[in-house]
Formats: C-alpha cells, structure tokens, sequence
C-alpha cells in the first residue's frame, strides 16, 4: 500500500512538472512577443494590453478598441475563416464540429457564426435564466421565453414543400367547438432555475452583486401585475386540432396559431356561403309574395279574385321566374314567358365575376322553361337572365351546392 502511494505521488508530480514546463514554454513565448511586438507571433500582447491570436494585420483596429483579436489561418489578405473551439472539435465530415465561435464559412462573409452541434441556449442573469434555446434532442425547435417584435413575419408555403392538399371540412363547426379565453398571464417560477440567496456578510459579496439579486426578484414578482392575454382553453384545441399543439421538454404546451388562420378563413367562407343561400331564399320568397301579391286581390267582401297567368301574359310583358329548386345539387329548371311580339330571346347564365358560364337560345316564345344540370357548373352562386330583344329582362341568382 505504501509503495502504491508512493508511484501514485511520483507520477502526480510527474504530471504537474510536465504542466509547469508547458506554462513556462508559454509565458516565455508571451515574453518574447511583449518585448518585440515585431515579431511573428501566434500569440501576442502589445503594450497597451491588446492580445493577438494568429497571425497579426495591420490597421485591423483603426479605432484602437479591441481588447482580443482572433485572425484566421487562411492565406487571404483578409486572414478570414477564423474559428473559436470550445471543447473537442472533431472533424466536420465526421459530424463534429461540436460548438464554436467564428466567421461564417471561410470566406470574408463579416457574419456571425454561433454554432452548437446539438443546440444552444442564451441565457441572462446569474446565467439561469434562459431566454431562448434550440435543443435537437428534444426536437429542435426554437424555444423563446420572452416576448418577441416583428416588423414582418413569413411562414412558409411554397407548394414546393407541400404533399397531397385537400379542402378543410367542416372549419366552422369545428372552430365552434374551442372556447376561448381571457386570462392574465403568469410567470411560472419552474421555467428557470432560481438564484441562491446572497450571503450579504459574506467578504466575497460585492454591493452589485446584491443589487442584481434583488433586480432578478422583483422579475420574478412581476406575475403579481399580471398582464391581460387572450387564448384556448388548452382541452378545447386538443381536442379538435390536436396536430396543433405541442409540448416541450419541460412539459409546458405551446399552440400553432399561425396555422389556424387558414382554418379561420375556410370558415369565413362557408359562413359567407351560408348567407348567400340565406339571401337567395329571402330573395325568393319575396317574390313569391310578391307574386302572390298580383295574382290575388282581396276585395272589400274579403272575396278572392284570381287574375290567372294567362292574364298576365296577355299583357305581352316577358316575365323571369326564379329557378326551382334554389339551392339545388342536380337539376334545377327556370320557367319564364316571352312576349308574343319579341322578335329573339335568351337566357345567359354568369358567376359572381361577370363570366358568361351557359346560354339558353329562347326559339318558341310564350310560357317556357330550360333546364340546367348541376354537371354543367361547379358549386357557387350564379346570376341569370333573360334578355328580350336586347334588353335585360330581369335577373335572379340561383346556388348549386356540393
């Protein structure tokens, strides 16, 4: 046993003269370009404090501002490509290049590169409060925890990206189903790790580092304001659109708004559908008051007087009928009646952009009807009419529905 510890002390101090050398070796290679800023040199500090790290440019800091400067290892005039490991590094083909600061790519870009192979986090505070993160182990998406301003904003929706697309069925009843919420927002203490409490006798505790403590509590008081927000209840949403809901690795749930306005506009649209058959029927009955208005008059004696279609016609006025059934899936007809004394006839059939879909060559004149089958249009709502002698008649609208 004795003789065990003894190695085990031997090869200690092996390890700690062979770190000594290594110190030594730097701390004289620092020496050497202190004292000769001249020098070539992977490692140098000027006078002034500045250090350098890989090769040494002139006029890089015009501004004489930098503390570190880090030159890249390629032979451009501009040294670019320059790259800060943290840990192993590991080779790219190999998928490493595990986490690093750098320029981007190996060109003079003068971007930015963060890189972390698994993800990263950005933190605040005494360094636990995380404000953003991007784990790929737990899915990889980009995790914000705090709130977010945009001037624009883009989601995707190239048909590119897109597989086999399909019309949303039934998007009003199924938005009719989330019951909608207001509620004040809260901020859950489990989000982050608190702070310890700060020792203020302890020698090492400085006056700042009491006055950020003190900061980062009233933060976290901040769920007492409570701040007015609006939202599903979670259960609701889950329920009719669970592909929208997702959760994290701590638990907590987030919901794809984004992609709940085309659910949103389809519902608009099938409400705007329904009140355009709604306005047809009114529009209809109304006529049919109406006509029912000039075939029968009630005289004094409240006895009935009917003043038949053939009374009417013998007044030769050409007269449109609404469409029978409206709304209607196969078949529909129109009847009307031509004036005796026309000379031509026809019935054109429009959509709501003015677009000539069906015409209706009226070659025997008096009471007629034409028939049209839902085959011959798609569903929508279409205006129809009668022109006599080129003028317009009247008009009506009629629906084919799915």
């Amino acid at each position: 046993m004795l003789n065990k510890c003894i190695n085990n002390n031997k090869k200690e101090m092996e390890r700690r003269n062979f770190r000594t050398r290594i110190l030594v070796a730097v701390i004289f290679a620092i020496s050497v370009s202190f004292t000769n800023n001249e020098l070539s040199a992977q490692i140098l500090v000027e006078n002034s404090g500045k250090v350098h790290i890989g090769p040494r440019l002139a006029n890089t800091d015009l501004g004489n501002v930098l503390s570190v400067s880090i030159m890249g290892k390629n032979n451009d005039p501009f040294k670019t490509g320059a790259k800060l490991s943290f840990g192993d590094f590991g080779q790219q083909k190999n998928n490493g290049w595990n986490v690093f600061v750098g320029e981007y790519g190996n060109t003079d870009t003068d971007q930015l590169w963060l890189h972390g192979k698994n993800g990263f986090y950005l933190t605040t505070y005494n360094g636990t409060h995380v404000v953003a993160y991007c784990d790929y182990n737990t899915g990889g998406s980009m995790v914000l925890k705090t709130g977010l301003m945009l001037n624009e904003m883009y989601v995707s929706c190239d048909p590119q990206l897109m597989g086999p697309t399909a019309s949303i069925k039934t998007p009003l009843e199924k938005l009719l189903k989330l019951e909608s919420v207001g509620f004040e927002y809260t901020y859950n203490e489990d989000f982050e790790t608190l702070p310890g409490s700060v020792v203020v006798n302890d020698p090492c505790t400085t006056p700042k580092e009491i006055a950020d403590s003190i900061n980062y509590a009233k933060r976290l008081s901040r769920n007492n304001e409570g701040k007015q927000k609006y939202g599903f209840e979670i259960s609701s949403i889950e329920t009719t659109f669970p592909e929208l809901v997702t959760e994290d690795s701590i638990g907590y749930k987030y919901v794809n708004y984004t992609d709940l306005i085309p659910v949103l506009i389809a519902a608009i649209q099938q409400q705007q559908n329904t009140i355009d058959r709604q306005s047809v029927l009114i529009e209809d009955q109304a006529n049919q008051l109406s006509l029912l208005n000039n075939t029968y008059r009630i005289n004094a004696n409240d006895s009935v007087t009917t003043r038949s279609m053939l009374q009417t016609s013998l007044q030769d006025e050409s007269i449109l009928y609404q469409n029978n059934p409206n709304p209607f899936n196969s078949n529909t007809t129109i009847q009307y009646y031509i004036a005796t004394s026309a000379t031509s006839a026809t019935i054109y059939v429009f959509d709501l952009q003015g677009n000539s879909k069906l015409t209706f060559p009226i070659e025997t004149f008096g009471n007629g009807s034409v028939n049209i089958s839902a085959q011959s249009l798609s569903a929508g709502m279409y205006v129809y009419t009668l022109v006599v002698n080129n003028t317009i008649v009247d008009s009506k609208r009629m629906i084919l529905t799915e």
